[in-house]
């Protein structure tokens, strides 16, 4: 089986005057304006995909794919789409995540963890603070109705990116 073909981006380090470093992908020059250097948040973590900026609070942002692909063996259980994740309702009325999937992304989310610890052991990173993991979207508990089960496990999914992009 033929892989696909990768297109090559080239990662720009850009020095701002200040002394801070910023890393970009789509431009090779600073922007009149700093980008915001918030702490990381739900909605800085959800641009990780579109994002053209990384810089100290977020520096894994240059190694998240912009067009992930979940395939296989380590993560092929993350491959699930809007309309095709499977839900089950409660006996309370409220929806979640298929149990199957939920289990496997939650075995997922502590072996990429662990990875992530042991490959950070004893190493001064620059990333103390990293991207939030995919259970703080709640994929494991129930929601009111089928969609916003499906929309918190989507951006669950989407988490595994952050943590395993240090791994």
């Amino acid at each position: 089986m033929a892989l696909p073909a990768m297109h090559p981006r080239q990662l720009h380090v850009l020095v701002h005057d200040s002394g801070k470093v910023f890393t970009s992908l789509t431009s090779s020059s600073l922007p009149a304006t700093i980008p915001d250097q918030s702490l990381p948040d739900e909605e800085g973590d959800m641009k990780m995909l579109t994002t053209q900026w990384a810089y100290e609070t977020r520096p894994w942002y240059p190694l998240v794919p912009s067009q992930p692909v979940f395939d296989g063996p380590i993560f092929s259980c993350l491959n699930h789409s809007f309309y095709l994740l499977d839900t089950e309702l409660l006996s309370n009325n409220r929806y979640r995540i298929h149990p199957e999937i939920g289990l496997a992304w939650e075995k997922l989310e502590k072996q990429l963890i662990w990875c992530q610890k042991c490959l950070g052991h004893g190493i001064d990173v620059p990333w103390a603070k990293m991207a939030r993991s995919p259970c703080e979207f709640r994929y494991s508990r129930s929601q009111v109705d089928a969609k916003m089960a499906k929309k918190v496990a989507l951006r669950s999914r989407d988490a595994f990116l952050g943590i395993a992009a240090v791994c």
